[in-house]
């Protein structure tokens, strides 16, 4: 399953946990800026070895926009594809291109 996924049905199962898109939404917000750390949003979602690579992918995207309006504007995005994506208003697909992945 690919973290995208994830935040389309919390509590899926024990394996695949849909991840609470408010806490993940702070999460990326306090990594973006270096107030926590990879490994931290890792462990606290239990992402996947194969999921990572969306993370870091997410993050490297951030890194990518030019400083100040842009980055925020990324963030942005991202957390609203998450919203919408959750409450089904989005598709996976749609939520996978808003965040560029």
């Amino acid at each position: 399953m690919s973290l995208v996924a994830r935040f389309q049905q919390p509590g899926l199962d024990d394996d695949t946990d849909g991840i609470p898109v408010h806490q993940f939404a702070a999460a990326l917000r306090l990594w973006s800026r270096g107030k926590t750390t990879r490994g931290n949003v890792i462990s606290t979602f239990a992402i996947s070895v194969a999921e990572e690579a969306q993370l870091d992918l997410i993050k490297a995207n951030y890194l990518g926009k030019a400083a100040g309006i842009d980055r925020a504007d990324y963030l942005s995005d991202v957390e609203s594809a998450q919203f919408l994506l959750e409450g089904g208003t989005i598709t996976l697909a749609q939520a996978e291109s808003i965040i560029e992945l």
